[in-house]
């Protein structure tokens, strides 16, 4: 198994951008996209089990792929349910604010912090989810 240690920051840096905007990689050829998509879902696996704070970032994260008739294709990175977004809020569902032990304080550079890794506490996480859903009809 490889080790998070073995891949670029800027894979690891790729899915936690991609949890909130989407990244497009145009004209790749085919034998590089499937390389880069093959290698990010290696980096996932890896952050899996190591436990990794970005771990969360590559577990909401897709990749999808277009081929193109000159032999490129064109690779789409984003949140999972990217799609669904504009549809949900329209019918008036969006997502609750965080918590500010969860939510990155803005001079920190992170998206999930409070702790010296650079990520909310496991109980941290679970107390506010348990508040949230004990607050459900």
């Amino acid at each position: 198994m490889m080790k998070v240690a073995q891949f670029g920051p800027e894979l690891l840096e790729t899915f936690r951008e991609a949890a909130t905007r989407t990244i497009i990689l145009p004209n790749m050829e085919h034998n590089a996209a499937t390389a880069f998509t093959q290698r990010m879902n290696k980096l996932r696996v890896a952050l899996l089990k190591e436990d990794h704070h970005y771990s969360p970032f590559a577990q909401r994260v897709s990749i999808r792929r277009k081929n193109h008739e000159d032999r490129t294709s064109t690779l789409t990175i984003s949140a999972a349910d990217h799609q669904f977004i504009d549809t949900l809020a329209a019918a008036g569902i969006r997502p609750p604010e965080l918590p500010e032990e969860i939510t990155a304080d803005e001079g920190g550079g992170e998206d999930i912090a409070d702790d010296s890794s650079g990520s909310a506490s496991e109980d941290a996480i679970d107390d506010w989810i348990g508040k949230k859903t004990r607050s459900l009809p």
